[in-house]
């Protein structure tokens, strides 16, 4: 392996568990500690927008953000990772992966590094709920369920092998609803476009 690619994945793995500093002393107003998380998840190492691109969803960010802070609780994201596989980098040659690998290594160093941040400044910290829009592959794509909960079942595996489980969970929309009862209705969608 080359060896700048071997110190960068070693980088990431150096980020796994996150590994809170202790929480400094600061203000133990609600709105002011959303402010100053909405300004970690917003800042260069989080967020390609400019500061000016993500105000208008600094009241809306901020007031969630408050709500979980006024009960004690983590700070709640959720976030939507994909179907459970990724396309192929060689169209043609090779199918749809159904495994983990280097990109939920890199999720998974990235939420750690953003729960480092905010348990600096919020005690209870932040938790990450990662979305698998698994049915949405079903509908739109045919992807069998059944492809799309062994990716699953490796991340969860994933998120346990590098400590991370107590920060993040995995969310998939198979085990929580129906996909008869998910189908959509096309002739309401084209209606509701049309008007």
């Amino acid at each position: 392996m080359n060896a700048r690619i071997k110190d960068y994945v070693s980088q990431i793995l150096a980020r796994l568990p996150a590994r809170p500093p202790a929480v400094r002393a600061a203000t133990e107003d609600p709105s002011a500690v959303a402010d100053e998380i909405f300004s970690i998840l917003t800042g260069r190492e989080f967020c390609y927008l400019s500061r000016g691109r993500t105000a208008p969803y600094r009241e809306t960010t901020t007031a969630l953000l408050k709500r979980d802070i006024e009960r004690g609780e983590p700070v709640r994201f959720y976030y939507d990772i994909g179907a459970g596989y990724h396309a192929s980098i060689h169209p043609g040659e090779s199918g749809l992966v159904f495994n983990v690998g280097f990109s939920e290594l890199c999720v998974l160093a990235q939420i750690a590094s953003f729960c480092n941040r905010v348990a600096g400044i919020y005690r209870a910290g932040a938790r990450f709920v990662l979305v698998i829009d698994n049915l949405c592959g079903l509908v739109t794509n045919a992807i069998p369920v059944d492809d799309t909960l062994g990716y699953c079942s490796e991340l969860r595996t994933l998120i346990e092998q590098t400590g991370m489980h107590d920060r993040v969970e995995v969310l998939v929309e198979s085990e929580q609803f129906d996909a008869a009862g998910y189908a959509i209705d096309h002739g309401r969608l084209a209606a509701d476009a049309a008007a």
